[in-house]
């Protein structure tokens, strides 16, 4: 269940701190927002060290759900290139469900004379390709997929993603 108690002063928290106590302690999920700046009243004694605890408590919660949510788009982010990799052209997305699935990466740098849009020749640039594939393996079997290009920088530059 999750509780909120909202109160104009932080001084009502000691009115309801062996209630938070409790509820939390049995594994509900406790909120408490406190205008403490209604009145620029100081937030003092057991009331001041709840509010210290539910502060640290929010800054954890916070980060605990920064991690998550880098570790979902980490994870989308290799499916789609699994699917990407594994499937081949022209065909339904194979389903990586139930595969266990890597992802192989190397790097490639090539000196190359660049024609810009207007046909000038420029000096040899250095280019640094990223490339990615998924290596999957399912009921005993190991399917390698196709490379693709998921990063380029240039001369040292900053990176440019492909989409």
């Amino acid at each position: 269940m999750k509780v909120l108690f909202l109160m104009d002063s932080p001084e009502y928290l000691r009115f309801y701190d062996s209630a938070i106590e409790e509820l939390a302690r049995r594994g509900h999920e406790v909120a408490i927002s406190v205008n403490n700046q209604r009145d620029k009243k100081p937030v003092t004694g057991k009331d001041a060290e709840v509010l210290s605890a539910w502060n640290e408590l929010s800054k954890e919660e916070l980060a605990t759900k920064k991690r998550s949510s880098q570790a979902r788009q980490k994870a989308m982010s290799e499916t789609s290139l699994a699917i990407g990799s594994l499937t081949a052209p022209g065909r339904p997305d194979v389903d990586v469900k139930g595969m266990d699935v890597e992802i192989a990466s190397k790097q490639v740098t090539i000196d190359a004379q660049v024609k810009s849009p207007d046909g000038q020749t420029t000096t040899p640039k250095t280019m640094v390709f990223t490339f990615q594939r998924a290596v999957a393996k399912k009921d005993g079997q190991t399917t390698e997929g196709r490379w693709i290009i998921t990063n380029m920088q240039q001369d040292g530059g900053p990176a440019k993603a492909s989409s």
